[in-house]
């Protein structure tokens, strides 16, 4: 266990990473950026990222090596939207701007036919033989999301159309046909189980009113196009394009509007009472983002859960800054439990105390820094300040058995202080893992 100075020494050390912005998460997950450079395509069948690289007209897909190397995989696409894997290994990738890529087709299948770890020989990339079917106003929808039935070999294709109609295309048995559609413009797509299958729907033509849609097959038609087949799965998320499903049911959705106006990952509590709607909408689970959009969810054994004892990462691509700037590839994973607050009013010639709530077992140490200027730590997260004003490190307190570390703390003869903002971060060490909390911002008073 770290602790005094060497502690201080570590934890200046390491915060020498890229620049990152505050974001609060829940205690027991931290939040890291920069953890990629281009957004996770998806997840191949033996574990390795596949990743989007490139722009509009020269998209490409590289695979994620595990020595942190990346190789390239397949070129010549116009735009890169959805990712799908077929049980034979084929791959199968949308492309929503086909006429400006070189396969010329909305739809492109990928088969490493010479065992040459990529898809770039000759006879390799190939159209998907089965068209998109158009929608009930006869527009065809643009490629969006994929998603394979569980234990079947259908696949769904997600998008919309250029008049606002957002539809779902079932390919089965070398057919395809409109599984789902209506008003909007549908974004990804997600198997609750065989059965359920969830849309998310921006709202774009609605504002504030994006929801998630669950869609059910409820007379074995082979779609959900009849009355009560389509359902409101969470409604008023104010936004909605990428989505994951935890093995314990949870539902993680980007791109809703958190109760501060900032944009964020929402989490939709599974549907246990199978009323078709989700027990519990968060829609400040992960906040202060910019526009996050794809979302890939990697669990271990502990699942994706708070505590040392989750073993979970959600990836999320949030495009932060303007467009045509590339986004920011973010991750949130499972950490040591920590939240921090102020038991008292820090002003000069006052006495207050520095309270963090962790695990009992933990050790708890308190950074307070005038730098407000975030920094990563790569492996570890967003420290949500930094060391570039003067700062505050404690030694490490254990957490007694209320799951509570204090630290006292004393101002006296400190007037060119007062006024000074400042932020306060709680780091807790347990089990070898390195927990963060979020950062709690507060001005000097006199």
């Amino acid at each position: 266990m770290l602790r005094n100075t060497l502690m201080a020494a570590t934890l200046v050390a390491l915060s020498s990473g890229a620049s990152a912005d505050d974001f609060p998460v829940p205690s027991g997950f931290n939040l890291e950026s920069g953890v990629l450079s281009v957004p996770i395509q998806g997840v191949l069948e033996d574990g390795r990222l596949l990743l989007a690289d490139g722009g509009f007209g020269n998209g490409s897909l590289r695979v994620l090596e595990a020595d942190g190397s990346t190789t390239l995989f397949a070129a010549g696409f116009g735009s890169l939207a959805g990712f799908a894997q077929a049980a034979d290994g084929t791959i199968i990738v949308g492309d929503s701007a086909p006429s400006f890529g070189v396969h010329a087709a909305d739809l492109v299948e990928l088969r490493d036919l010479n065992r040459d770890g990529d898809a770039l020989d000759p006879g390799e990339a190939t159209a998907f033989p089965v068209a998109i079917p158009p929608l009930s106003d006869g527009g065809v929808i643009f490629p969006f999301g994929f998603a394979g039935r569980p234990g079947t070999d259908e696949l769904f294709l997600s998008g919309s159309n250029l008049y606002g109609l957002g539809g779902v295309i079932r390919f089965a048995d070398g057919e395809a046909s409109v599984f789902a559609e209506g008003t909007g413009y549908w974004s990804s797509l997600a198997w609750v189980d065989a059965e359920t299958l969830l849309v998310a729907d921006p709202g774009l033509l609605l504002p504030g009113e994006g929801r998630v849609l669950a869609l059910r097959d409820g007379n074995a038609d082979a779609d959900a196009l009849d009355a009560g087949e389509k359902v409101e799965f969470a409604p008023g998320l104010g936004g909605a394009s990428g989505l994951a499903i935890a093995a314990d049911g949870t539902v993680y959705s980007s791109g809703a509007k958190a109760s501060d106006g900032t944009e964020s990952v929402a989490r939709l509590l599974a549907d246990g009472d199978a009323d078709g709607i989700s027990d519990g909408i968060d829609v400040d689970w992960a906040t202060g983002l910019g526009d996050p959009s794809g979302l890939v969810l990697i669990e271990g054994d502990g699942g994706f859960n708070p505590g040392v004892e989750g073993d979970g990462r959600l990836f999320v691509t949030d495009f932060f800054d303007d467009f045509p700037a590339p986004p920011i590839i973010r991750s949130i994973r499972s950490a040591p439990l920590a939240s921090v607050s102020i038991d008292g009013i820090v002003a000069n010639d006052s006495a207050f105390d520095l309270v963090a709530n962790a695990a009992l077992g933990a050790e708890v140490a308190f950074v307070l820094s005038l730098d407000q200027t975030s920094n990563t730590v790569p492996g570890i997260g967003d420290l949500c300040l930094g060391f570039g004003a003067p700062f505050l490190i404690t030694p490490a307190v254990p957490v007694d058995g209320s799951g509570e570390a204090r630290w006292p703390v004393v101002f006296h003869g400190l007037d060119g202080v007062v006024g000074l903002e400042f932020s306060l971060l709680a780091v807790s060490f347990q089990n070898g893992d390195v927990g963060l909390s979020g950062a709690l911002d507060q001005t000097i008073g006199s």
